[in-house]
């Protein structure tokens, strides 16, 4: 989500089928376009090379849907891997297929106006040449999407609102950006602060199902009380609220109208509703557009449970009976494979499985905890501390987010697995200083002094990042670069998920 001048991310399939993200930088307003210098003869003249760059704004990114672990552009890499909860008994049972559609219960809270221009209409032609991105993404939303719907009706707004993380996220839970906007919503850390979305070592409640869409929804009614419309209310959630203002005041300064249509905003906040409306029409009518809408029951797919104790994530994904992976899916907010809690923790369990997570918490009460902390005394190596626990030192990095390069200090703690018939102090320790803060998302830190010939897209190149990703490093407006100056790159960008924490 672009927040207060931050980035979004736009989802989208490459050729080889793979989920890519686009990220977009910040703008700066010397960099708007605007109606008055883009005709409709400009748009009905893009080829096919300039409206891909049109869809996916920027530079793509590519990111394995079940980890963070970051791809650049030239990676070789596979077909993300989907999975559903209970897919294979959804699949199977006809009794999914005969439920009632949520489709027409979306439709029914449709309430904003209609954008019908060629924009809509190139989003809507790509589409319909991509109906397996159209696929993974309606398909993903299964998890998700009833629980959205009901919020939204609960709180009396547009329908079109539900359809948001189509457009953010492609509705992929761990969708993330280099300007590190998260979750199904995109927020950036700042924002998801201000709505009450905690982020600390265990856990980042942006990618919280629950909690990041209520966070969403309270921001976007907010815009919507300042701006008195939900077009700008949607501009102001992609661009920022700060830009929005500034760009009605521009127009009211001129005296013209300061309606969606007619500000002067940056091209991906142009785009950004027709992409919704194009979402909007292939729900409204598949069968014109030529495109398979997939069946998406009208039913609930989670239930939300209270946890009292802290739980590993292994044992939690055991008890339910479910991967890890699927596990992941609804509770992907967790950093790390426990799950602490305060006394009043929730976790989302499918409908189908909550009667034998109840059950097997009660029954196999003992293996709910197998993680303990370990504090580094004078001379301790990581390398004795994953011996004396039984495990390796990748692993040891890998579950704390430790890198090589970055020395332990004395007496600092770090998770390890608990040795047999060792009892888990993490009553004690969860809280600790080092347990209390964000993970850094950035990997390893580079310098890169420009030489005479050096461009942004060698030097994304050479470091297999995108040019939207040094700008935003280096704050640099345009893309010119000056011989001799130092530009700060970031490589490695790599949170990995619990299920390739925890693989042998």
């Amino acid at each position: 989500m672009k927040l207060i001048r931050s980035c979004s991310v736009a989802l989208l399939i490459s050729l080889t089928g793979t989920l890519v993200a686009a990220e977009s930088a910040q703008k700066d307003e010397t960099n708007l376009e605007t109606a008055d210098h883009t005709s409709e003869k400009d748009i009905l003249d893009l080829d096919d090379e300039l409206f891909e760059q049109v869809l996916s704004e920027e530079e793509l990114r590519s990111f394995s849907f079940f980890s963070f672990n970051y791809v650049g552009p030239n990676a070789e890499i596979e077909p993300p891997r989907i999975q559903y909860i209970d897919s294979s008994v959804e699949s199977k049972n006809a009794a999914y297929e005969q439920t009632p559609s949520i489709w027409p219960r979306i439709k029914k809270q449709f309430a904003m106006p209609n954008i019908q221009n060629k924009r809509v209409q190139q989003y809507e032609a790509w589409y319909r040449s991509n109906p397996d991105y159209i696929g993974r993404i309606y398909n993903r939303s299964r998890l998700y999407l009833h629980h959205i719907i009901e919020e939204v009706e609960r709180r009396g707004i547009p329908g079109e609102i539900a359809l948001l993380p189509m457009i953010e996220s492609a509705f992929n839970p761990i969708a993330y950006s280099s300007a590190h906007a998260v979750g199904l919503w995109q927020f950036i850390p700042s924002t998801g602060k201000n709505y009450g979305l905690e982020q600390n070592w265990w856990e980042d409640r942006r990618r919280d199902i629950v909690a990041s869409t209520n966070a969403a929804l309270d921001y976007l009614q907010a815009l919507h009380f300042e701006f008195q419309d939900w077009q700008l209310a949607l501009a102001a959630y992609n661009m920022g609220e700060n830009g929005l203002r500034r760009a009605i005041a521009r127009n009211k300064k001129r005296g013209q109208s300061a309606d969606y249509s007619n500000l002067r905003i940056p091209k991906e906040t142009q785009n950004y509703l027709p992409k919704l409306q194009a979402i909007k029409n292939i729900i409204e009518s598949p069968n014109e557009l030529e495109i398979s809408l997939p069946h998406v029951a009208d039913t609930a797919h989670f239930e939300r449970i209270k946890i009292h104790e802290h739980i590993d994530v292994a044992a939690a994904a055991k008890f339910a009976d479910l991967s890890i992976e699927d596990f992941e899916m609804l509770n992907p907010g967790y950093n790390r494979p426990v799950i602490t809690s305060d006394g009043n923790r929730e976790i989302l369990i499918p409908v189908s499985k909550a009667e034998t997570f109840n059950k097997n918490v009660i029954t196999q009460a003992s293996s709910k905890l197998t993680w303990t902390t370990h504090k580094f005394s004078e001379g301790e190596t990581l390398t004795e501390v994953a011996e004396q626990f039984n495990t390796t030192v990748d692993a040891l990095q890998k579950i704390n987010g430790l890198k090589p390069y970055v020395p332990i200090k004395i007496g600092q703690s770090i998770l390890v697995p608990s040795r047999p018939n060792q009892t888990s102090n993490l009553n004690e320790t969860w809280d600790l200083p080092e347990f209390s803060q964000p993970s850094s998302t950035y990997g390893k830190r580079i310098t890169h002094k420009i030489k005479r010939g050096d461009t942004l897209s060698k030097i994304a190149a050479k470091y297999d990042v995108s040019i939207e990703g040094i700008k935003y490093w280096n704050k640099i407006k345009g893309n010119t670069i000056i011989a001799g100056k130092m530009l700060v790159i970031y490589q490695d960008f790599s949170i990995p998920r619990v299920s390739q924490m925890l693989e042998q």
